[in-house]
């Protein structure tokens, strides 16, 4: 029987979050720039910017139990531990 994949967290696109990067004045200007040829907001370019630079990445909620195992979950018939192996080895 598969074990069930736990869900990806979904990003809550009703709230969103305030953060404050530092950015060297280069960068900034071009950030600028590259927002007012696409008649744009710098906020709203940087958020695309980070969607496709961390697109690909899934981030897990381990609160989120994914449920209790049972024993029907497991493979029947796996190793058995020979003591005398375990024994011979040390």
């Amino acid at each position: 029987m598969a074990v069930p994949k736990r869900k990806p967290v979904s990003a809550s696109k009703e709230r969103p979050v305030k953060t404050t990067i530092s950015l060297d004045l280069d960068l900034y200007s071009r950030l600028c720039a590259k927002a007012a040829k696409r008649r744009t907001g710098i906020s709203a370019l940087a958020v695309e910017f980070i969607r496709e630079g961390l697109r690909g990445v899934v981030v897990f909620d381990k609160n989120e139990s994914s449920g209790p195992v049972e024993k029907s979950d497991r493979r029947e018939g796996g190793l058995q531990i020979s003591h005398d192996a375990a024994d011979s080895a040390a």
